[in-house]
Protein backbone atom coordinates (compact mmCIF):
# COMPACT_ATOMS: atom_id res chain seq x y z
CA UNK A 1 0.00 0.00 0.00
CA UNK A 2 1.11 3.36 -1.25
CA UNK A 3 0.59 6.37 1.69
CA UNK A 4 -1.59 8.54 0.90
CA UNK A 5 -2.97 11.79 2.91
CA UNK A 6 -5.64 11.05 5.23
CA UNK A 7 -8.10 14.09 5.32
CA UNK A 8 -11.09 13.50 7.77
CA UNK A 9 -11.32 10.69 10.57
CA UNK A 10 -14.95 10.13 12.21
CA UNK A 11 -15.06 8.15 15.61
CA UNK A 12 -18.53 6.00 16.13
CA UNK A 13 -18.15 5.99 20.02
CA UNK A 14 -20.89 3.47 20.60
CA UNK A 15 -19.43 1.16 18.58
CA UNK A 16 -15.88 2.41 18.92
CA UNK A 17 -14.84 2.07 15.57
CA UNK A 18 -12.79 4.37 13.49
CA UNK A 19 -12.89 5.38 9.84
CA UNK A 20 -10.61 7.88 7.88
CA UNK A 21 -10.84 8.52 4.68
CA UNK A 22 -7.86 10.29 1.95
CA UNK A 23 -6.55 11.14 -1.54
CA UNK A 24 -6.77 8.13 -3.79
CA UNK A 25 -9.47 5.93 -2.87
CA UNK A 26 -7.93 5.58 0.51
CA UNK A 27 -10.74 4.68 3.75
CA UNK A 28 -8.87 3.52 6.58
CA UNK A 29 -10.71 1.39 9.52
CA UNK A 30 -9.88 0.47 13.32
CA UNK A 31 -12.33 -2.31 14.36
CA UNK A 32 -11.89 -1.33 18.70
CA UNK A 33 -10.57 2.01 19.77
CA UNK A 34 -10.14 0.82 23.44
CA UNK A 35 -8.21 -1.99 22.41
CA UNK A 36 -5.18 -2.93 24.01
CA UNK A 37 -2.80 -2.94 20.43
CA UNK A 38 -4.74 -0.83 17.26
CA UNK A 39 -4.75 -2.44 13.98
CA UNK A 40 -5.73 -0.54 11.44
CA UNK A 41 -6.78 -2.00 7.85
CA UNK A 42 -7.40 -0.46 4.45
CA UNK A 43 -11.18 -0.83 3.25
CA UNK A 44 -11.09 -2.30 -0.32
CA UNK A 45 -12.47 0.59 -2.25
CA UNK A 46 -12.51 -1.12 -5.72
CA UNK A 47 -11.42 0.97 -8.80
CA UNK A 48 -12.64 4.17 -6.78
CA UNK A 49 -9.86 6.62 -7.03
CA UNK A 50 -11.57 9.64 -5.60
CA UNK A 51 -10.11 11.95 -3.30
CA UNK A 52 -12.21 11.76 -0.06
CA UNK A 53 -12.70 14.85 1.96
CA UNK A 54 -15.23 13.10 4.49
CA UNK A 55 -16.05 11.05 5.87
CA UNK A 56 -18.92 9.72 8.90
CA UNK A 57 -19.81 6.89 10.69
CA UNK A 58 -23.70 6.33 12.63
CA UNK A 59 -24.15 2.50 12.50
CA UNK A 60 -21.63 -0.27 13.17
CA UNK A 61 -19.47 -1.22 10.44
CA UNK A 62 -20.95 1.10 7.73
CA UNK A 63 -19.34 4.92 7.07
CA UNK A 64 -20.16 7.46 3.87
CA UNK A 65 -17.70 9.29 2.43
CA UNK A 66 -17.92 12.41 0.36
CA UNK A 67 -15.21 13.35 -2.37
CA UNK A 68 -14.40 14.31 -6.02
CA UNK A 69 -17.23 14.94 -8.49
CA UNK A 70 -19.19 15.24 -6.01
CA UNK A 71 -20.03 12.25 -4.96
CA UNK A 72 -20.99 10.53 -1.86
CA UNK A 73 -20.53 7.04 -1.64
CA UNK A 74 -21.84 4.46 1.65
CA UNK A 75 -19.62 1.32 1.96
CA UNK A 76 -20.53 -1.39 4.08
CA UNK A 77 -17.89 -3.93 5.80
CA UNK A 78 -17.99 -7.07 7.27
CA UNK A 79 -15.14 -7.39 10.30
CA UNK A 80 -14.11 -10.72 11.78
CA UNK A 81 -12.01 -10.83 14.50
CA UNK A 82 -10.50 -13.75 14.43
CA UNK A 83 -7.30 -15.51 13.92
CA UNK A 84 -5.36 -12.03 15.40
CA UNK A 85 -5.15 -9.21 14.02
CA UNK A 86 -8.48 -10.50 11.82
CA UNK A 87 -9.69 -9.90 8.58
CA UNK A 88 -11.76 -6.86 6.93
CA UNK A 89 -13.99 -7.28 3.41
CA UNK A 90 -15.95 -5.16 2.32
CA UNK A 91 -19.79 -6.02 1.19
CA UNK A 92 -21.26 -3.21 0.39
CA UNK A 93 -20.95 -0.19 -2.04
CA UNK A 94 -23.37 2.57 -3.56
CA UNK A 95 -22.35 5.80 -5.05
CA UNK A 96 -24.49 8.72 -5.82
CA UNK A 97 -23.37 10.79 -8.32
CA UNK A 98 -26.64 13.15 -9.06
CA UNK A 99 -25.69 16.04 -6.22
CA UNK A 100 -25.01 18.78 -8.52
CA UNK A 101 -22.99 22.05 -7.23
CA UNK A 102 -20.03 23.13 -5.54
CA UNK A 103 -17.23 20.63 -4.34
CA UNK A 104 -18.81 18.43 -1.25
CA UNK A 105 -16.39 19.11 1.70
CA UNK A 106 -18.31 16.88 4.30
CA UNK A 107 -21.06 14.69 5.34
CA UNK A 108 -22.90 14.35 8.32
CA UNK A 109 -25.88 12.16 9.19
CA UNK A 110 -28.25 10.96 12.13
CA UNK A 111 -29.60 7.86 10.89
CA UNK A 112 -29.49 5.90 6.97
CA UNK A 113 -31.81 8.36 6.07
CA UNK A 114 -31.67 11.82 7.96
CA UNK A 115 -28.16 13.45 6.01
CA UNK A 116 -26.57 16.65 5.41
CA UNK A 117 -23.56 17.70 2.94
CA UNK A 118 -21.99 21.04 2.71
CA UNK A 119 -19.42 22.11 0.31
CA UNK A 120 -18.10 25.05 -1.38
CA UNK A 121 -19.41 28.76 -1.58
CA UNK A 122 -22.42 28.30 0.57
CA UNK A 123 -23.33 24.60 -0.91
CA UNK A 124 -25.82 22.77 1.60
CA UNK A 125 -27.95 19.72 0.71
CA UNK A 126 -30.38 17.78 2.42
CA UNK A 127 -31.79 14.51 2.42
CA UNK A 128 -34.50 12.97 4.53
CA UNK A 129 -34.74 9.21 2.75
CA UNK A 130 -31.10 8.68 1.98
CA UNK A 131 -32.11 8.83 -1.68
CA UNK A 132 -33.10 12.86 -3.02
CA UNK A 133 -31.20 16.08 -1.78
CA UNK A 134 -33.04 19.48 -1.23
CA UNK A 135 -31.17 22.46 -1.74
CA UNK A 136 -30.82 23.98 1.37
CA UNK A 137 -30.14 27.82 0.83
CA UNK A 138 -28.07 29.59 3.69
CA UNK A 139 -29.53 32.84 4.66
CA UNK A 140 -25.89 35.28 3.57
CA UNK A 141 -27.44 38.57 4.73
CA UNK A 142 -25.18 40.60 6.83
CA UNK A 143 -25.24 39.94 10.02
CA UNK A 144 -25.34 42.70 12.70
CA UNK A 145 -21.57 43.41 14.18
CA UNK A 146 -21.77 44.30 17.47
CA UNK A 147 -19.22 47.31 18.80
CA UNK A 148 -16.54 45.91 21.12
CA UNK A 149 -14.54 48.42 23.06
CA UNK A 150 -11.14 47.48 23.31
CA UNK A 151 -9.96 47.41 27.37
CA UNK A 152 -6.34 47.39 29.10
CA UNK A 153 -6.16 43.69 30.81
CA UNK A 154 -5.63 44.58 34.48
CA UNK A 155 -2.69 42.30 36.20
CA UNK A 156 -3.90 39.86 38.84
Amino acid sequence: MNPQNLNDISINTTSKQVFAVGNNGTAMYINDITASSLVSFQVNMGALTNNFRGVFTHVKNQFDCVGDNNTLIGVGINFVPSPSPGSLTTIAIFRTNDIYGPAIQKAHFTNAANGYLVGDNGFIRHTNDGLTWQLIVPDLTPPVIDTLTPRRLQPY
